[in-house]
């Protein structure tokens, strides 16, 4: 009977988290404004990169958002000032697991030409995802950066990254046609942001207590001060759906870099 009950667990978290990545997010997406801000933040990007991302000398105070100020930057702050507890540039398989459609048992990922890659094929009726997991990926105040692109996909493919899952998620969507959206307990935000197609696009989720900050291509897009979902655990899984119409969407991701803030005697 202890097997039994596992079993259906398993089968529950697994519904929940395919519910997460095939909502349809996009088909009518509410768009909030965000307002213009002469900030941009820059990052390099070899692999003794550092995160600190500051305002152009155009940039005045009024203009950063304070979410920025007060949450974002003394993070990043201790970002610079340490390693990260876990990166991998993929020249070999450290770990990585790939949960493919349908919810069967995890496989190992394949790591090719120095980067994760994920396919994911659609048929004409049906659409499709899959997830890649890592057990490192994890924790409840936590900083992620990675890497991603889509090879092979249609305009509607899109990335899905959910934190703090449990049997509810915090849920970021990337769409390529330049939406993204966010939710947690509270009602689902939407906004613009660039979307690269010909090369990779950067991703930064900083979550600390109840706050979440999301960066983008070095562009802040999105905050969240309530960002928790209401039933939470510890592991973040980053998605592609592939949207019906019968083709392969390939997610490559590179570059991973995870913070475990609780391991942080002085974060803020």
């Amino acid at each position: 009977m202890k097997t039994n009950g596992k079993i259906i667990a398993w089968v529950f978290i697994m519904g929940i988290l395919f519910s997460s990545c095939t909502s349809d997010q996009f088909s009518t997406p509410t768009l909030t404004p965000i307002s213009t801000q002469t900030f941009t933040p820059t990052r390099t990007s070899t692999p003794s990169q550092t995160l600190t991302l500051t305002p152009p000398p155009s940039a005045t105070a009024t203009s950063i958002p304070t979410w920025i100020t007060n949450f974002a930057e003394p993070i990043l702050q201790i970002m610079d000032s340490r390693p990260a507890d876990f990166e991998d540039d993929f020249s070999q398989n450290r770990g990585w697991r790939h949960v493919p459609y349908g919810g069967s048992k995890p496989l190992v990922a394949t790591v090719q030409n120095g980067v994760l890659s994920m396919p994911v094929t659609s048929t004409d009726a049906e659409r499709a995802q899959g997830w890649v997991e890592h057990p490192r990926l994890a924790g409840r105040n936590f900083a992620l950066a990675f890497d991603f692109s889509i090879d092979d996909s249609v305009p509607d493919d899109h990335v899905v990254i959910n934190w703090f899952a449990k049997t509810s998620f915090t849920t970021l969507w990337l769409n390529q046609n330049d939406v993204w959206s966010l939710q947690a307990n509270n009602p689902k935000i939407s906004g613009g942001y660039h979307y690269n197609s010909s090369s990779q696009n950067s991703v930064l989720i900083i979550a600390r207590d109840d706050e979440c900050g999301i960066y983008v291509n070095d562009a802040a897009i999105a905050y969240l001060s309530e960002c928790r979902a209401s039933s939470s655990g510890r592991d973040i899984w980053i998605c592609l759906q592939a949207v019906a119409g019968s083709h392969t969407a390939i997610m490559n991701i590179d570059n991973v870099k995870f913070w475990n803030l609780d391991n942080i005697s002085n974060s803020p």
